[in-house]
């Protein structure tokens, strides 16, 4: 009696068109720096990418100024100085710059969303610059309140209060 020939089972991982990997990150921004087109799909999947980042803040909080000892409900956090300062750096360069920068983070587990918001106080305000739609935004490393440990760091719409607004 003839056996039965089992079918083949394609065992490579299946993606959908939408997923967006390092790999695609990384071509992104070498093209935005080198100012060439990308493909069709590249950009179909950059769109949902801005809007998806653009939708969420970063932050529940937006204040007029920021100081050390403020709350902040934060909802993406950075764990070093020097990731969020990349962050910054792209938010003050451009939209497409600032979302895929927040990604490349992300994928390295530099940065994370925080899922539910916590609440953390402002350790230091590390500085400021206007952001791609020329808005002020502060930068700022945070503490747990309860243990006074470094938490981490974000940026936060807002400037850094003066000295003289610091005194009243």
């Amino acid at each position: 009696m003839p056996t039965k020939k089992k079918p083949e089972v394609n065992k490579t991982p299946r993606h959908s068109k939408w997923a967006i990997g390092h790999g695609d990150m990384i071509e992104l921004l070498k093209a935005l720096e080198n100012k060439r087109p990308l493909k069709i799909g590249n950009k179909m999947r950059m769109l949902v990418l801005i809007l998806a980042f653009l939708a969420i803040p970063l932050h529940s909080t937006v204040a007029d100024t920021w100081t050390k000892g403020d709350i902040v409900n934060v909802f993406f956090m950075c764990i070093e100085e020097k990731d969020i300062m990349d962050i910054a750096y792209a938010d003050s360069k451009s939209e497409l710059r600032y979302a895929s920068t927040l990604k490349i983070k992300q994928f390295d587990n530099k940065c994370n969303f925080v899922a539910p918001p916590i609440v953390l106080n402002i350790s230091n305000v590390i500085g400021s610059y206007k952001d791609h739609k020329e808005k002020e935004t502060s930068i700022l490393k945070l503490h747990d309140p309860k243990t006074n440990l470094k938490a981490g760091y974000i940026i936060a719409e807002g400037r850094p209060a003066s000295a003289k607004e610091m005194s009243h």
